[in-house]
């Protein structure tokens, strides 16, 4: 466990360094095990069927960030801010708009359901309630437990192409792009007004501590933080990206 010294000392760094751009001494560096980025290593067992749902959820059977990360580091001399988040593994956005959460050896993946770009029109944003309430609950639980040393930060969520991509599967999406731009447009905002929900929910269980918020990439923030992601539209155009 960090003590309060090196927390704040950490703190001050993100704030004049990085958030505020100014020169003063050296800027933070954090020391990490890189397994932190394959969450599907937190399983303390394979779980026993292809497909979760959330009432097969068990948070016990899933070691936190912290856990994995944090309890025991190899360094603790650095800036990294200890954290945890709802399960990284799950993909949150895509099962809350819909997608079965498919498990293989190794990984968890959403799975298409949507055989076509119609049924994009017809279908609400927050497709499966059962998924965001977990994340509710999830996320309520590690903010009651957290050490004293450690923020709770959003979960990654990916954005509104990537969703769309596991709804339709990617060979469809792209096809959707020229057949379909239009109704993919409506449905993006649709799942963007979700994910902002998400954070807001998030935001709304998780205080501030030591006057701000921590992000699974192991910084702090002087006030709510995300990192936006969208990754699919890395292989789109720049002016279907834009």
């Amino acid at each position: 466990m960090k003590t309060d010294t090196q927390l704040d000392e950490s703190i001050r760094r993100f704030q004049e360094v990085f958030w505020d751009k100014r020169s003063a001494g050296r800027p933070p560096a954090g020391v990490i095990n890189p397994d932190v980025f394959l969450p599907i290593k937190y399983l303390r067992a394979p779980p026993t069927c292809a497909e979760l749902r959330p009432a097969d959820w068990d948070a016990t059977g899933v070691m936190t960030d912290y856990e994995f990360a944090f309890a025991r580091p190899a360094v603790s001399c650095d800036d990294l801010v200890p954290f945890s988040a709802a399960w990284r593994a799950i993909p949150w956005l895509e099962a809350c708009c819909g997608c079965p959460v498919r498990y293989a050896s190794g990984s968890l993946a959403p799975g298409h359901f949507l055989a076509s770009l119609t049924d994009l029109d017809a279908l609400p944003a927050a497709a499966d309630a059962a998924w965001l309430a977990c994340l509710r609950r999830e996320t309520e639980r590690l903010a009651a437990t957290a050490p004293a040393d450690c923020w709770i930060s959003p979960s990654i969520l990916r954005g509104p192409s990537d969703a769309l991509a596991a709804m339709r599967g990617q060979a469809n999406f792209f096809c959707d792009l020229y057949d379909g731009i239009e109704t993919i447009d409506r449905a993006a905002g649709r799942i963007n007004e979700l994910l902002v929900a998400l954070l807001d929910m998030h935001f709304s269980l998780v205080r501030p501590k030591r006057g701000g918020f921590g992000h699974i990439y192991g910084y702090w923030s002087p006030g709510p933080t995300i990192v936006i992601q969208e990754d699919v539209l890395g292989q789109c155009g720049p002016a279907v990206y834009r």
